[in-house]
């Protein structure tokens, strides 16, 4: 039985997208370690492992579990966990993956030592880079050396490099905004090299987000690279499936193709000129732009190529969408084009996957709570 709304994927283009993400670290000489927390989708991510990416990233120690179940060997949890029963949960996941935290604080460090020594593994960590105003990570290198003294003289702690995230800045790509974003993957090299003789492993990380501005990165990176072993690895999440939005207006990637869109049902035609459709704020992300019209069809399913239009408003389960041009009717299908796929498949407990001509060919589950 179909329904509406639906969140569909194009498999066609994941792939492809998944594809050409490989293909630009590979040129670049960087690994993926892509954030699944944008789908939380096992097929998504066992297409993105079988592409080559090294690890995977996640944001919260729940998440970490659901990869450790996928069978993802390696996980980086990019935040810092500091309560003692979510460390606790961090640290049993360690004999069945490699589990990395993030560390920002003395209180962080003493916490993460307690949890790994009552479990009698050794956790390892990564020293984390922010910037002032922004999120978590410390501000400046001297910060950064305390606490790696800290981490070299605790017991049940390893230190293994640095973590950045310069995505906290518009997503645009004028002059002011890459300012910023060199200025933070620059803090975050210079931390790394400083930090170079407390690294704990042959092969120390240097990690930063990479959706928006992996081209930054990879430029910034180059004094890490320098580093015998070192490794350089990007988060991009949103590459898999990319957007009709903020993604498709910064990224620097040549070759992604936004893969998933909202498909809601005409349900009400009360004025002339508009109609609304049965999608909404519960269906839709919002935070980055409201949806954007890419197609429309009557219920037999013939295009109207003439449909044009502008959503004017957003409610639970209603969306208004003003016409620009061909009237649609009561019972019309519309797909929307969305922006941020990171705030739109947690609303979504299965996804319809679509081939190249629109046909369902699989529904796939999300997994963002804990069976």
């Amino acid at each position: 039985m179909t329904s509406y709304p639906q969140l569909r994927l194009s498999l066609p283009r994941l792939d492809s997208n998944i594809g050409v993400m490989a293909q630009w670290c590979a040129a670049a000489q960087v690994q993926l370690w892509p954030h699944i927390k944008t789908t939380m989708c096992r097929p998504v991510v066992g297409r993105q492992l079988a592409a080559g990416a090294q690890a995977v990233t996640v944001a919260t120690p729940a998440q970490a579990a659901i990869a450790a179940t996928w069978g993802c060997p390696k996980i980086l949890i990019a935040n810092e966990v500091v309560n003692p029963d979510a460390l606790g949960r961090v640290c049993g996941l360690g004999t069945d993956s490699e589990v990395m935290i993030l560390i920002d604080s003395a209180a962080g460090i003493a916490a993460a030592e307690a949890a790994a020594r009552a479990v009698g593994i050794v956790l390892d960590v990564l020293v984390d880079v922010g910037r002032r105003g922004g999120r978590t990570g410390v501000r400046d290198e001297g910060a950064a050396v305390a606490l790696a003294h800290r981490v070299r003289s605790s017991r049940g702690l390893r230190l293994v490099g640095v973590s950045a995230y310069e995505g906290v800045v518009p997503a645009q790509r004028d002059e002011k905004t890459l300012a910023l974003v060199d200025e933070h993957c620059r803090l975050a090299v210079a931390v790394f090299v400083e930090l170079v003789t407390y690294f704990e492993t042959g092969g120390p990380i240097f990690t930063a987000g990479g959706s928006a501005f992996p081209d930054r990165v990879v430029a910034a990176a180059a004094p890490v690279r320098a580093v015998p072993g070192a490794v350089v690895a990007l988060r991009s999440g949103c590459s898999a499936v990319h957007d009709h939005g903020m993604y498709a207006r910064v990224s620097p990637i040549a070759g992604l193709a936004p893969a998933v869109t909202v498909r809601g049902e005409v349900i009400s035609a009360p004025e002339s000129g508009l109609v609304v459709v049965g999608a909404g704020k519960r269906d839709v992300p919002h935070d980055a732009g409201l949806p954007t019209v890419v197609g429309a069809w009557d219920a037999r399913g013939t295009g109207r190529r003439e449909c044009r239009g502008v959503v004017e408003a957003l409610y639970d389960h209603h969306m208004v969408l003003r016409l620009t041009g061909s009237p649609l009717a009561v019972g019309d299908l519309v797909d929307f084009g969305i922006s941020h796929p990171c705030g739109a498949f947690d609303r979504w407990p299965i996804i319809t996957v679509v081939d190249g001509d629109g046909r369902i060919v699989a529904d796939w589950a999300t997994q963002f709570v804990r069976n």
